[in-house]
Order: C-alpha cells, then sequence, then structure tokens
C-alpha cells in the first residue's frame, strides 16, 4: 500500500524563486526513508505539503496521504483536517509546551481521539493517561513525566515528541530536522527511537536530515533533493562521499559529517538505486 503519493509538486514564491519544481515520489506503508539535501533544497517545504501546512502552485501537482487527497491543484481537500490526525508531525523546535508536565504534553497526542469540550479543558482519562506513559517508557522518558517541559534538555524534548505521536496513534510520522540542533548522542538515541516506532509498529517514518551518515544508518532509502528537485531516490548504502560530490559539488561538504559513510556496504550491493536527473 502506498502510504504517501506526491505527483508533480511545484512550489515557488515572490520574485519567482521555487522551493518545488515538480516533485514526484512516493513512499510505501512502513517505509523508513531519509530526506536529504543542504540548506534550501526544500525538505521542509515538501514535509509542510505533505500534511497541507501550505499549498503548492495553482494548477499544480497532487499529494495523498493514506489514499485520502491532502491537496490538488494548489487547494487543500476537505478532509485534510481527517488526514492530519493520522500523520504526527515531530519538528526541530520540539513543539511542548514549557509550563506542562511532560506527561501532559505527551497526553495531548490523544486530543484527536476524545470529545472536544474534554481536550479544551485538559481532562483526560486514566486510560490516556497510561498511554501516555507507556509511550514516555517506550522512548525511556518515563522516570521524567512528572518534569516540567522547560526543564528538559533538546534530545529529551525530541523523544517526548515522537512519544506523542504514538499516543496520537499516528500511522505515519513526519520529523523534520529533528536532530539538526542536537548532540551526536542526543540525536543517536531520536533516530534510534524513529527505527524502532517503524520497526515495531509498522509506522511510516519519513525523516529529514543534513547528516547522511545518520541517513545511511537507519534509513534503508534516501531521498536527495537539490534546488527544489528530487535529484536521487534509492538505498541509502549506495551514497558514497563521491556520489554526493556528483550530486552536490561542493555543498556536498555540508552533508557528510566525520568518518565513514558506509562505503564497504555501497561496494557490496546497490540495492536499486538510482539517479533522477535534476530538473531545471
Amino acid at each position: 500500500m502506498t502510504a504517501i503519493r506526491v505527483q508533480d509538486l511545484s512550489k515557488s514564491f515572490k520574485k519567482g524563486t521555487h522551493a518545488l519544481r515538480n516533485v514526484n515520489l512516493r513512499v510505501a506503508k512502513g517505509e523508513m526513508v531519509a530526506l536529504i539535501g543542504a540548506s534550501g533544497a526544500g525538505k521542509s517545504t515538501l514535509i509542510r505539503h505533505l500534511v497541507g501546512l501550505t499549498t503548492g502552485d495553482a494548477g499544480s501537482g497532487q499529494v495523498t496521504v493514506l489514499g485520502d487527497p491532502v491537496q490538488e491543484n494548489g487547494r487543500l481537500a476537505r478532509s485534510v483536517r481527517r488526514t492530519r490526525s493520522r500523520v504526527g508531525v515531530v519538528f526541530q523546535q520540539f513543539n511542548l509546551v514549557n509550563r506542562l508536565s511532560l506527561l501532559t504534553n505527551v497526553t495531548l497526542g490523544a486530543l484527536g481521539h476524545v470529545p472536544a469540550w474534554r481536550g479544551t479543558l485538559g481532562l483526560f482519562t486514566a486510560h490516556e493517561k497510561r498511554r501516555a506513559m507507556e509511550a514516555l517508557h517506550r522512548v525511556g522518558m518515563a522516570e521524567y513525566a512528572t518534569q516540567r517541559a522547560s526543564t528538559l534538555s533538546g534530545g529529551q524534548q525530541q523523544r517526548a515528541a515522537i512519544a506523542r505521536a504514538l499516543v496520537q496513534q499516528a500511522e505515519i510520522v513526519l520529523a523534520d530536522e529533528p536532530i539538526a540542533s542536537l548532540d551526536p548522542e542526543s540525536a543517536r538515541r531520536v533516530m534510534e527511537n524513529l527505527a524502532r516506532i517503524n520497526r515495531e509498529d509498522g509506522i511510516t517514518v519519513v525523516v529529514s536530515l543534513h547528516q547522511v551518515d545518520f541517513a545511511t544508518r537507519f534509513c534503508p532509502r534516501t531521498v536527495a533533493m537539490r534546488d527544489g528537485c528530487v535529484v536521487y531516490d534509492g538505498a541509502s548504502a549506495a551514497l558514497t562521499a563521491d556520489v554526493l560530490r556528483d550530486l552536490y559539488g561542493a555543498a556536498s561538504e555540508e552533508l557528510i559529517l566525520p568518518g565513514p559513510i558506509r562505503a564497504a556496504a555501497a561496494a557490496e550491493t546497490d540495492f536499486g538505486a538510482r539517479a533522477v536527473p535534476a530538473t531545471a
């Protein structure tokens, strides 16, 4: 089953700036896909389009998520709010309420499944709170349940955001640069948790990254973007330093952290990787 389908999607801004150029993408249910690219490549813009936080150019493209339309020809579908309830979004900025406890922040993931009056008043059942605790336990954060969100580190808050998506019962998790501001150890833990929910729950995960080594370690497939275009779609293991230089030139230095990026694995098999020509 196709979880995400993007067809001929373009997005332009004033003065002729093109954020997306005729993007086509399919993600199967249960996949874990990295979305990489240098700053300004279009990664975050694409993720925002997938949940209808912004729309493409008039007459441009179509986005379908879990079989339901999100937008078409620059207009949001009427059912987009229902579709959003099935998609968890993890932002770089964490989006937790600092003054609330970690448990309450995670329980807020249930808002799409409770009556509006209960959600407005913050009245959650014992069952809903228990599910939130279970989610915190899964991401290794249960011991911090009673702490205010503001007292937690960036990595801890990001893991809490993943727990919130679990409480939401999200079928897809879109993570927009979730490790960009984290130290390497915190980044590893966040990526391990995303990989775990993908593996154990079958949740489809699309994560945008600057660091190619994290893509090769945790995501079997990588989609690379440059100047709003998809320029590579294939096996993460095939993304050697030479391939990245061919795709990005001098900008490839921004994507490569110190250390190997699985050159040996790439030499063994290309898993059907394919380069996609850039669109002018």
